[in-house]
């Protein structure tokens, strides 16, 4: 089964985009700004991208400088950056429907997240404006009369080499930099799969799920692990023998 590494088509899919805009004269600039516009309009906060790179008849493709801001409030000018995405895209699904991506690999991720005194986070604010685009229905949206909706299934996602900046500053006083273990996100859209937007909103959700319980979980090991190291020191201190 032939399969095609297309990081561009991970990324609309995650800003819910068409994916059928081979024939522009402008493919690159026409990608970057449908990133920055359908984007922004699914985070509820500005996505800016760097640089596009798509080499449709190599079957190749780089998006540089993909990131997220943060929401207003926060001391930290964005909230994640995706690093690099790959997907693997089963060819002969292009035949039917619906529209099969074997695999997509998020490399590299870096996010951000900022802490309030009352347990809140800067990813928990996007992971609230993502649920507001999900369905309330497990089911997919009835299709419009007027043009049919592509369908897509996502088999396999993964992120490889996360790093996490936590910022809990607001609760001790410190800042913790996390190295997050390769993550299976599962998969989305079934048998008979969901359209573009919705497989969009569940992916972003998935992926800003993982940056907020990722960094929860670490950070709180991570203070333990300190705790108690500095509470063994001073009760070495305490109970040394003259």
């Amino acid at each position: 089964m032939k399969k095609l590494a297309f990081l561009v088509l991970a990324i609309l899919l995650i800003c819910g985009g068409v994916l059928w805009y081979l024939a522009s004269a402008d493919w690159n600039g026409y990608i970057k700004s449908q990133l920055e516009i359908r984007g922004s309009a699914l985070m509820g906060e500005p996505v800016t991208v760097q640089e596009v790179d798509i080499k449709p008849m190599d079957g190749f493709g780089a998006i540089r400088g993909f990131k997220i801001a943060s929401p207003e409030g926060y001391s930290a000018k964005h909230a994640i950056d995706f690093g690099e995405m790959a997907l693997d895209i089963d060819l002969q699904s292009l035949r039917g429907s619906p529209l099969v991506i074997e695999h997509i690999n998020i490399q590299d991720p870096k996010a951000f997240i900022e802490f309030t005194t009352l347990g809140g986070s800067n990813i928990q604010e996007l992971i609230d404006n993502v649920k507001k685009q999900l369905p309330k229905s497990s089911q997919p949206s009835q299709p419009s009369e007027k043009k049919e909706e592509v369908m897509i299934t996502i088999n396999k996602i993964t992120l490889t080499g996360m790093a996490v900046q936590a910022d809990v500053r607001k609760l001790n006083s410190k800042v913790y930099d996390l190295n997050v273990p390769p993550v299976e996100l599962g998969s989305i859209g079934g048998e008979k799969g969901l359209p573009a937007d919705q497989i969009g909103a569940e992916l972003a959700n998935r992926i800003l799920k993982v940056v907020r319980d990722q960094a929860e979980d670490l950070t709180k090991q991570t203070i333990k692990d300190k705790a108690e190291k500095e509470a063994k020191k001073v009760l070495d201190k305490l109970f040394k023998k003259d």
